[in-house]
């Protein structure tokens, strides 16, 4: 691999490959979206920060946050989850995806974790509601890979930092699903190019629902400023690859676990095939 990632043969807790990285897992900085002006770091309270802005955990710097960011994509998944908030962790969590065709094994040799459309959901309010509340439980998330770059980065640390093409992944819930995944097959179609060869520009839309705020993230790709793979930069569409393999192995892994007490056989079992397909 590429130097991208690296990994701890030893890792048994498959969390950390979802939550906030651990020293023992998958070492790739992280990046979310932050609505606060402030941030904690070693216990104190860190003013100054750009909000909204992107939030990113990087491994060396620790959070780095910048309003003005950009995203190379060079993968996408879409994946599904189920979250406990009384435990406050993943209860269930399905492979990685890339069509809602393709099955997608959870923890527990489910399809997506009992997800379904919103109409097949509604349909089950009436006539199975212990399937409708199953169902409702699961949330369709899209996850991006690719290279991250942030103008006048703030560390919470106070440290100066240079974010500069760096490898992310990035994890995108309910509301901010859709759009991206419009806007990288039209990138394809429109302007005949991959979405590794542009920048996309990343803005902010403020949402209300109710007394709950929260940012929905706008994409403007700089489809003029056309960007060529080199030697280090192509390496990395088979280094997100084999992250996206090593992750559904482990999802079928801890499959296993769980079936075992019960011995119940599973598509793996019986020689089905995990549909490992990486766009672009």
């Amino acid at each position: 691999m590429n130097g991208l990632i690296k990994i701890d043969e030893n890792t048994t807790d498959f969390s950390m490959l979802y939550t906030t990285p651990m020293d023992s897992g998958p070492n790739l900085a992280r990046a979310r979206i932050n609505k606060d002006n402030t941030a904690e770091h070693n216990g104190e309270m860190v003013e100054g920060i750009p909000a909204p802005s992107i939030a990113l955990n990087h491994p060396d710097y620790g959070d780095v946050f910048a309003k003005d960011t950009y995203f190379r994509i060079f993968a996408e998944t879409m994946q599904t989850s189920v979250y406990d908030p009384d435990s406050q962790k993943f209860s269930n969590i399905s492979q990685h995806f890339m069509s809602f065709k393709n099955k997608a094994l959870d923890w527990f040799g489910g399809d997506k974790c009992g997800w379904v459309s919103n109409a097949e959901r509604e349909k089950l309010r009436a006539s199975d509601p212990i399937a409708y509340a199953t169902a409702s439980k699961a949330k369709l998330s899209r996850n991006l890979f690719g290279l991250i770059r942030m103008d006048k980065p703030v560390a919470a640390s106070g440290e100066k930092v240079e974010i500069d093409e760096v490898p992310f992944r990035i994890k995108l819930g309910p509301s901010n699903f859709f759009e991206i995944g419009k806007l990288l097959p039209s990138i394809k179609k429109q302007y005949q190019m991959e979405p590794f060869n542009c920048d996309i520009k990343i803005g902010y839309e403020l949402k209300k629902a109710g007394s709950n705020k929260y940012f929905v993230l706008k994409y403007t790709p700089m489809v003029n400023e056309r960007r060529a793979l080199t030697e280090v930069t192509r390496g990395y569409l088979q280094d997100f690859a084999d992250l996206i393999t090593m992750e559904n192995e482990q999802v079928a892994d801890k499959m296993r676990e769980n079936m075992v007490p019960s011995q119940v056989k599973t598509d793996l079992d019986v020689g089905a095939t995990i549909d490992d397909e990486i766009p672009f």
